[in-house]
């Protein structure tokens, strides 16, 4: 792909063959541990899907202390509407466009494929110099942070820790937030169909990170889908829902959302609605979503719908929860701290699910959260299932790697880092939460646009970063 030689280049190249979203792991794992095993390397590979992989302090930094180098093997599976891209067995189709790095119609996975392509350039670099190393590829970041719940911290022996899921050269994370994964279900009734059935769908979002761009308005394609049946029930119309999605990953936006419904009402009925309706949404979303697009057509007819009771239901429900942004600091300025995304509807298993990721700086906030859900749900009977909470990482103002790499950027860069709390969760919480005297950094480079279509990494600073944190490691 890449005319340059540099093994940063190379790894990235080889690991965007390698179909890695979450919780297909496994081959991603196994290229690592075939990677340690090329370079005579001890490695530990985790029924999780973690990989550690060792190496020893270069000449003369044997007595200098130890240091974990982390990142996710995982990426966000999101994909254009028209692309046929199966995550499961295809490679990432890599564009290269004025030293920017996309992907043909998908997620690049430059989150959190820098950090894969850093620590094997580093690992398999024999020139470099740095003290020993413990690098740290997890599992299951993007879904819940699954590799790092169950990785086994005994294996670790370092109190230094550079996370590398950063998303800017210039800026450092020093906190995050903490959050969970909910899932509201409702038991789907269904019953034989003989009316006509419709389709409708809205795309063409911004989409984005929930916990990155949580707070600039960015429009849920679930809610607003939700908020156009509404407008049929609320003008008392027969709509019974036959399928009904949207999403793909509970901590990014959704981008597209779509319905089939059965109904009585004519065409031009039902549309006239709609049309009115959507002009509404255009006009209130005109400036954040000017690529919002809604189709509705006549589709062949389904031999089964939901009842029209449990249909009513599920469109109350989600049109009356609660989404998006619910509270901003009020010490810094654009940081939220409380708030949650409807990422995923989808049926499974006679039931619809909606799968929403909350965050809050406080545990109890997240509580909150899923109270409301809760009370919210049971009015029209669903249920909540938690997934695990995690943890966030609270600002260490004592911490000494930290004071050391705004002291080296200074001197490579004549500029200061920006220090950043994000709404955001990270790896690093877990990390200090099971070692607790553990010291943290953040590193990364720049890339946009990530957990959607669009996501694409700036080569530039691909490389300068990668040359700053290797610069950094010689003077540890």
């Amino acid at each position: 792909m890449f005319d340059l030689n540099q093994n940063i280049y190379y790894y990235f190249n080889e690991i965007s063959n390698i179909p890695r979203g979450s919780g297909n792991e496994e081959k991603i794992a196994s290229y690592l541990e075939s990677f340690a095993v090329q370079h005579q390397l001890n490695y530990i590979h985790d029924a999780y899907n973690n990989v550690i992989i060792y190496k020893n302090a270069s000449d003369g930094y044997e007595n200098h202390p130890s240091i974990i180098l982390q990142g996710h093997l995982d990426m966000v599976c999101e994909k254009e509407m028209d692309s046929h891209h199966n995550f499961e067995t295809d490679p990432i189709e890599l564009v290269l466009q004025d030293h920017m790095l996309y992907a043909n119609g998908t997620t690049l996975g430059a989150d959190d494929g820098v950090a894969v392509a850093y620590m094997l350039s580093i690992l398999s670099d024999q020139s470099l110099k740095h003290p020993a190393l413990e690098c740290v590829f997890t599992s299951g970041e993007e879904t819940g942070f699954n590799g790092a719940f169950g990785l086994d911290y005994s294996k670790l022996h370092s109190k230094r820790y550079i996370n590398l899921d950063s998303e800017g050269e210039d800026q450092l994370f020093i906190s995050t937030a903490g959050g969970c994964t909910t899932e509201v279900h409702f038991p789907i009734k269904k019953e034989n169909n003989t009316s006509t059935c419709y389709e409708l769908t809205i795309s063409g979002l911004n989409g984005g990170h929930s916990g990155m761009v949580i707070h600039k308005g960015h429009a849920n394609a679930i809610k607003l889908l939700n908020r156009l049946l509404y407008c049929l029930l609320h003008y008392g119309f027969d709509i019974r829902i036959c399928h009904y999605q949207g999403g793909s990953k509970s901590n990014a936006i959704p981008t597209n959302a779509t319905v089939t419904f059965a109904s009585n009402e004519t065409y031009d009925m039902l549309d006239d609605v709609l049309s009115k309706a959507y002009k509404d949404i255009l006009d209130e979303y005109s400036d954040i979503e000017p690529g919002m697009f809604v189709s509705f057509n006549e589709v062949d007819k389904l031999s089964s719908s939901f009842t029209a009771t449990v249909t009513e239901c599920i469109i109350r429900y989600i049109y009356s929860s609660i989404n998006g942004l619910i509270t901003l600091s009020h010490q810094i300025k654009d940081l939220p701290v409380k708030s949650l995304n409807l990422g995923i509807l989808e049926i499974k298993d006679e039931e619809l699910i909606c799968t929403y990721s909350l965050r809050a700086v406080l545990d109890a906030s997240i509580q909150d959260m899923n109270d409301h859900l809760l009370s919210i749900a049971e009015i029209y009977n669903g249920y909540v299932f938690s997934g695990i909470y995690y943890t966030g990482w609270q600002y260490d103002p004592n911490s000494e790697i930290r004071a050391l790499y705004k002291q080296y950027y200074m001197e490579i860069e004549g500029k200061e880092l920006k220090e950043v709390a994000i709404h955001a969760g990270l790896e690093a919480g877990i990390f200090k939460n099971r070692i607790p005297d553990l010291d943290i950094l953040t590193l990364g480079c720049n890339m946009y646009a990530i957990h959607t279509s669009n996501e694409h990494l700036d080569l530039d600073s691909f490389e300068k970063m990668y040359h700053i944190l290797t610069g950094f490691l010689e003077r540890l």
